[in-house]
């Protein structure tokens, strides 16, 4: 039953255009669905990183991804067809 929902969607709260994913001493994981912001930044520090693409929501034509790796790694992991420069 849906009679007692108000109409329609509420609005998707405003969205940071940049935002960090920090591993030290562990694992700064993105996997599944997530949505990655326009200028994503990652570190790791004595841990790993692994930022999943395929099933990301991306919310325009590009995404900016800075990694920074210490004694750690990073993978970032894009779907077929994806131009990465």
């Amino acid at each position: 039953m849906t009679g007692d929902l108000p109409d329609g969607l509420p609005a998707a709260p405003a969205r940071n255009e940049s935002g960090w994913v920090v591993a030290v001493m562990g694992a700064g994981d993105r996997t599944v669905r997530w949505r990655p912001w326009r200028r994503t930044r990652v570190v790791a520090v004595m841990g790993g990183s692994e930022l999943d693409l395929r099933e990301a929501e991306i919310g325009g034509p590009e995404i900016q991804i800075t990694a920074v790796a210490l004694m750690g790694g990073i993978d970032v992991i894009v779907p077929d067809r994806v131009e990465v420069e």
